[in-house]
């Protein structure tokens, strides 16, 4: 690492197919997908594509990316219904404006 941490990227961002273990109740450092784990990363959704100019609430954010995100998610299982099959869920992370 060279400069100054404020300058650098402070965003938690997991590529697409990362999978975080299960580390008793909390979710835990990236692991490969075959082990067990809470979480997969399906996919990166910008949200200052729609929120260029403000700031937007967290009730903005979800009704923003709840479609979003389904289609996302959609799309990475392969087909429209593998998601309900599977009974998996669908979630996001909201952005804080810290």
């Amino acid at each position: 690492m060279a400069g100054k941490v404020a300058d650098g990227d402070q965003a938690s961002v997991q590529e697409p197919g990362t999978c975080l273990a299960i580390d008793g109740r909390e979710i835990g450092d990236p692991v490969d997908c075959a082990k067990p784990h809470a979480v997969e990363t399906v996919g990166i959704v910008d949200v200052s594509k729609k929120f260029a100019s403000a700031f937007p609430a967290v009730a903005d954010q979800d009704a923003y990316l709840q479609p979003e995100c389904d289609k996302v998610a959609k799309a990475y299982a392969g087909s429209p219904d593998a998601i309900a099959q599977k009974k998996l869920t669908v979630y996001w992370d909201n952005i804080t404006q810290d």
